[in-house]
Parts: structure tokens; sequence; C-alpha cells
């Protein structure tokens, strides 16, 4: 039996190779093994959701005083149930779905409801999602909140339990995103209240005890160093986006037509059906990689090593300028301040403007690219490599608008370098925010 799971969000992992050896006859494919599948999605609706038709800042039930069955996850849970109802009845049996909702202005998405596959395709029939009698959900909070770090932890220990068995479990994490910022974000709470941080999202993690071999996040901005660092090597697959990622997320149809096979090689079905989908041909600005974690586990050592050898009255022009010149993601043009650039291209552009940082620079880059095993891209994207960092050349500002720090930098020592450069640099213009309409 091979012990991997997928998490979208996606959690999932491998176990021990004792354990395989145990548990897989002599011969037999591990996927052939146990091709069981638990897809568990936390899915916070968002402005996604509520705010579509127009998008105007108004919740669309507000101003129509109806319900309004249009929406960014409405839509992806419609995809899942066509999914669900496109398999094979063998393939059905041996798949399981797990959705926690809610976050959004919407009578169906106010509070948290947990459901599973069956149930999620009963409440697809009216084409309205969350009006199903409350018997009909495995739980229902009223005053639960998607953005509450509890909830996140709730449902990661009910996706570990029914994950018992499963040879893969996938776990998503579905809703805006900002690397290390976190993601959320739950309409249905104060401004300023409505995202999950970043060390919030790896405690829950870690707190629940859930492990698997992938872990998805359709969300902006979450396939970053940072992002790898808080969550660890619970998990054999990190599948996210550099750049922003466009409100229609995942094309769930070829997704599940990959259940069932290895983990990477559903991994990189997702990657590719967030670039390929027709769907998305309208944007040109989707990025999306595959990380083994495991592996890049060794990438924080090798950056403490390199922040060790930094000497800021001598290095300060060549980190700011190899910043500089690399592509921004989550660019504000107004500002030109920029939410994340790639870190591998970072390091080979420090490498090329500094002898003394050459070998440093040099080994994180080709660390992180061995961690990346599947990345793909829109043309002009040609930089993202699959792993992004914090922008050096932008100055990090003090107080309330502090984004980054110590608790979600990509390595106790990068964040000295950082904010060693903060005097040398500029006053920020405010933090950096999204003008197109993604997650």
């Amino acid at each position: 039996m091979n012990r991997s799971l997928v998490l979208t969000l996606l959690l999932a992992g491998c176990a021990p190779p004792a354990l395989q050896a145990q548990l897989v006859p002599a011969g037999v494919p591990a996927a052939a093994a146990n091709d069981r599948v638990l897809l568990a999605l936390y899915t916070t609706g968002s402005d996604f959701e509520d705010d579509v038709d127009p998008a105007d800042g108004v919740p669309d039930e507000q101003a129509s005083g109806k319900l309004q069955p249009k929406g960014a996850a409405s839509d992806d849970l419609r995809e899942i149930v066509a999914g669900i109802q496109a398999l094979s009845p063998a393939r059905r049996a041996r798949t399981q779905v797990l959705v926690m909702m809610g976050g959004a202005r919407k009578q169906g998405w106010r509070g948290t409801k947990l459901l599973d596959g069956e149930a999620l395709v009963r409440d697809a029939a009216d084409g309205y999602f969350g009006n199903l009698p409350a018997g009909d959900y495995m739980e229902v909070r009223p005053e639960g909140r998607m953005n509450d770090p509890a909830s996140l932890q709730r449902f990661l220990g009910l996706v570990r339990q029914h994950g018992e068995g499963v040879g893969t479990v996938i776990v998503e994490l579905a809703g805006h995103g900002c690397s290390y910022a976190g993601m959320g974000e739950d309409e249905n709470q104060p401004e300023g209240r409505r995202w999950i941080p970043l060390p919030a999202i790896a405690g829950a993690i870690h707190a629940s005890g859930v492990h698997g071999a992938i872990l998805t996040f359709p969300a902006c901005h979450m396939a970053s160093l940072e992002v790898a660092r808080a969550v660890g090597a619970p998990f054999k697959y990190l599948v996210g986006s550099e750049e922003g990622m466009s409100a229609e997320g995942w094309n769930y149809r070829t997704v599940f037509a990959a259940l069932g096979r290895p983990a990477e090689a559903v991994a990189r079905t997702y990657a590719d059906s967030l670039v390929d989908d027709p769907l998305h041909q309208q944007t040109n600005y989707k990025t999306c990689s595959v990380t083994d974690l495991p592996k890049a586990q060794a990438i924080f050592p090798a950056l403490d090593a390199w922040s060790g050898a930094v000497d800021l009255a001598q290095d300060a022009e060549p980190l700011v300028s190899a910043s500089k010149a690399c592509k921004g993601f989550g660019i504000d043009e107004p500002t030109d301040a920029a939410v994340s650039i790639d870190a591998i291209t970072y390091f080979k552009r420090v490498a090329a403007r500094s002898a003394r940082l050459r070998a440093a620079s040099e080994r994180v880059a080709a660390l992180a690219a061995a961690a990346v095993v599947h990345h793909r891209h829109d043309p002009g994207y040609e930089e993202a490599l699959g792993l992004s960092i914090y922008p050096p050349h932008v100055r990090v500002p003090t107080g309330e608008e502090a984004w980054y720090g110590l608790d979600v930098a990509a390595s106790h020592g990068f964040w000295p370098v950082i904010e060693g450069l903060r005097p040398l640099l500029p006053a920020a213009p405010g933090r950096p925010t999204e003008k197109r309409r993604v997650r």
C-alpha cells in the first residue's frame, strides 16, 4: 500500500520506505496496491463568490435581494460535481470528497458547512450551493469562520481521520493568497481580519497531524520559499503559482481524470490544468509549479549560509540591482512594488554580480532548482522557475504595515538581510496590491 496523501490547499505525503516495503506486495506497483483517493477542499468563497455580477464592491445578493448562483467557488464545486459524475462506478467507489465551504456574503456561504461528495452532488442539483437541509451536511457551524485557524485545524484533523488507509489524499486550500501574508479571505469578517496568516496556516497543518503527498493552493503567490519553509515536509509536493492565479482555478475535469495515478502525476496534472485550460486563455500571466517539499528543506540552511556571508557595506548594490532586474510577481504598476520575484533567477543574478557571493548564491539556486520537479508558465514568464522569494529591492515598512518579518521570512538568516537593506532603500509606497481580478 502506498501511504501517499495528496491535499488540494492540496495536502499529501508518503509513508516511510520500510512501511511501504511491508505493505506493498513484491512486484506490484504502489499505485495498484492502493489507489483509493481522498480529495479534501477548504474553500473560502471570498468576493470571487459574492461580488461577481457586476464586480462593484456590493455583494450580489445584497444588491438583488435574491439568491445568486454565480461565483468562482461555486463554479469550482460544479466542476468537481461533474468530475464525480464522470467517474466510472469502480473509480467513484474508491474516491472520497470532503468540502468545507464558507466565507462569502451569500446566504448559503455564511458560517461554515462540511459535506461529502454525495451531498455535494445533491447540493448542486438546484444550481445554488449551501441550501441543503441542515441534516444533509456532516457539520453546520453558523458561527464558524473560514479565517479562523481553529476551523482549518478542525478540517485538517478530519482529513487525517478520513485519510487513514487511503492511498492518495488530496487537500486544497482555496481563496485569495499572498505568499508570506497568508491566505483567505472570509468576507463575513471585519476588514483587516479576514485572512489566516502564514504561521497560523503552518500551525494548523502541524497541530492537526495530517500528512500526505501533495499540498496545493489555488490562490495567488503561494509557490514561494516562504510557504515551503512554513509548511515543511509533512507533504511530498507543493502545487501553486508564483504569480497571481485567475479566479477560474484548476480544471477539475482534467484533475478527476488523473485520480488514481501516482502522486507526482496528479500534481503535474494540477499545474498543467491551470495553464492549458481553454477557459484560462483570456489571461496571460499564468504560472504554476510542483515542488518536492522534502528536497526543498535543504534550501533553507544554504540560504542561511548565504545570508551569513552577506556584508551589506559591499553587497547592498548587487543584492538590490539583481532584485530590480527580476520580473516582479503581483506588481502594483502605479508604485512598481512587487509581492515577490523568482528565487532561482534572483540568486543566479546575484552570482553574476558578486564574485564574493557567487558560490553561495549558485548553491541556493541549484538547490531550489533541484526541488522544483515541474513548472509551467505563459509566454513572458520565462523567469518563473517555480519558487519565489521576497524582493530585496522592496523596502519593508514598520508598524502596522509591516507584512514581512522573521516569522514569515524565507529563512532566519534572510530576514536580517532584508531588515538591513531597509534604511538603504526609498520608502515603500504601501503594501503591494493586485489590480487584476485574481485570487
